[in-house]
């Protein structure tokens, strides 16, 4: 069996990055074993229905060609950005013959009022976020996370011990509000509040962390995907087509 039609591991495939992760090999024709706590819930059913097998997490290990690393659930963020170091330390050090870090920025599904993040009352209730209105943030569509992972699939050699720091787009918290008042029709600007402030409306603890945007901000640019003939998925695009109904 050549490297191209061995099965790829994807773990945490139920979710929003492991599923777009899962389907965009799948639909390149390239196997997937889908990594699952449930094979009998919703997503996992899903994930099936699109081709994909699913592995129980009690199942004998399958074999693979190919190695995958999905996003990590984290209660804190200081031990994930440990933790995560060292898995990336592991993969860069293990001896694979080819090998790709994709390095997401800030999903924009998390923009979705059904995720209860950035509109954790929803789309009426507004974005509440510690991030100041001028900050600019790397977003991330999770379809791009997928069609990124297929590419470094089909082709390894060329993705060889690429590290690419992934952005769908690049916009200030500003110009996001505006986009998001012109897509849904709903009246929104740009936060900008307090930990405290933010908390009290419903924003998840986790989401403090993302003070540091203000600091050190992200380091991913679209062009890095570009430069790989990558395509991207616009912020406006994505929210066109997510959130063009959700008011």
């Amino acid at each position: 069996m050549s490297s191209r039609s061995a099965p790829v591991p994807v773990t945490g495939a139920t979710g929003r990055q492991g599923g777009a992760t899962a389907r965009a090999p799948l639909a390149a024709g390239v196997p997937v074993h889908a990594l699952v706590r449930d094979p009998a819930n919703a997503q996992a059913q899903t994930i099936e229905a699109f081709g994909a097998d699913l592995v129980n997490r009690r199942s004998p290990r399958p074999r693979f060609r190919h190695a995958g690393l999905d996003r990590r659930t984290r209660e804190q963020m200081e031990p994930y950005h440990s933790a995560e170091s060292r898995i990336q330390d592991r993969l860069r050090e293990a001896g694979f013959p080819h090998w790709t870090l994709l390095k997401p920025g800030f999903f924009t599904d998390e923009f979705l009022p059904s995720t209860r993040f950035c509109f954790p009352c929803g789309i009426e209730g507004g974005p509440v976020s510690v991030v100041k209105p001028g900050t600019t943030m790397s977003l991330a569509a999770v379809e791009d996370i997928g069609t990124a992972t297929a590419a470094a699939i089909s082709a390894p050699e060329r993705f060889d011990k690429a590290e690419l720091e992934l952005a769908s787009d690049y916009l200030s918290m500003t110009r996001i509000a505006e986009i998001l008042t012109r897509v849904p029709g709903v009246p929104l600007s740009a936060p900008g509040t307090t930990e405290t402030e933010a908390i009290a409306a419903g924003m998840p603890p986790m989401g403090a962390a993302h003070e540091l945007y203000d600091v050190v901000g992200q380091p991913a640019r679209p062009q890095y995907a570009r430069d790989l003939g990558l395509p991207l998925t616009g912020f406006e695009e994505w929210a066109r087509r997510r959130m063009g109904s959700a008011a």
